[in-house]
């Protein structure tokens, strides 16, 4: 018997990610990447994800739900594209 491992809604949440960045670029534009202090990542990251955990059973519909793991993910996603960046600039300055 061989059973399909049954996969989240991948498009439709990198779909959403991608449109609450691109609305979010207008106010911002880049400014996350120049925030690199890792304690205001951690509180940022830690205030969405409590932000999800108080409201994720109150919401009625899947779309509020899906808009607060939005949240969560471009928060990590920005977080990685920033620890990515350092590592790269390590390397292209020899690992000093």
């Amino acid at each position: 018997m061989s059973e399909t491992i049954k996969q989240p809604y991948w498009n439709r949440l990198v779909e959403e990610c991608k449109n609450k960045i691109e609305k979010k670029f207008k106010e911002y534009e880049n400014s996350w990447e120049y925030t690199t202090d890792s304690e205001f990542w951690k509180k940022r990251l830690q205030d969405e994800v409590n932000e999800l955990k108080e409201k994720l059973w109150q919401f009625p519909d899947e779309l509020k739900v899906m808009k607060e793991c939005v949240d969560v993910i471009n928060i990590c996603a920005m977080i990685y594209s920033i620890q990515a960046k350092r590592y790269h600039d390590w390397v292209n300055d020899g690992g000093r």
